[in-house]
């Protein structure tokens, strides 16, 4: 036969609505300290190659480029106007500074003389790496990803594949540096440093 449950059926439902609410504040406190949590970073190669809004991308001011060589004592220079071979050097002088500027049109850093009217440039017709007026060519633009342990690879855009690379892996003060085949050699990994 059927007996109500008048009297019990307010404190079932309030046993029900007690869980239901304990079940999503528990829900929203779990949601909140995953939405706080700092976000993974991209890889190397994603935050260089993306662009400086991105993490890990090289950053602004004026900057030194050391090779990997040497124990990174060496870094990029050039003579002046008239001498414009990019070269390695472990003394300071007043071309070795450097500003790398991201171009959102060609996806790539132009890098500029902090002191000079200049910028890094691969010769078209040799291996060369000069410091030239600013032409707005591709020649003038790098692509800059993860080599490894804090170094780079510097890539030129006109000439996919070839990198920054210091000629005959040499750490001997004025050795030139080239634009060559990446090899993976500790002759092509640079670190910009402020």
């Amino acid at each position: 036969m059927y007996q109500p449950v008048v009297g019990k059926l307010p404190r079932v439902f309030a046993i029900a609505v007690s869980i239901a609410v304990a079940s999503i504040s528990k829900q929203r406190r779990t949601a909140m300290k995953k939405s706080t949590k700092t976000p993974e970073p991209a890889t190397p190669d994603q935050a260089l190659e993306d662009g400086p809004s991105r993490g890990g991308s090289v950053s602004a001011g004026t900057q030194k480029i050391f090779t990997a060589l040497n124990f990174g004592d060496s870094f990029l220079f050039f003579r002046s106007a008239s001498d414009p071979i990019i070269r390695i050097t472990s003394k300071s002088g007043p071309f070795y500074l450097w500003v790398l500027t991201y171009s959102d049109l060609k996806k790539a850093y132009q890098i500029r003389s902090a002191t000079a009217d200049r910028v890094m440039t691969a010769a078209s017709s040799k291996d060369e790496v000069l410091a030239a007026v600013d032409s707005g060519q591709d020649s003038q633009f790098w692509k800059i990803t993860d080599a490894g342990s804090n170094y780079m690879y510097i890539e030129n855009l006109a000439f996919s594949g070839k990198v920054l690379s210091v000629e005959g892996a040499s750490a001997a003060d004025d050795t030139e540096v080239l634009c060559l085949r990446r090899t993976g050699a500790n002759s092509q990994k640079f670190k910009v440093v402020l």
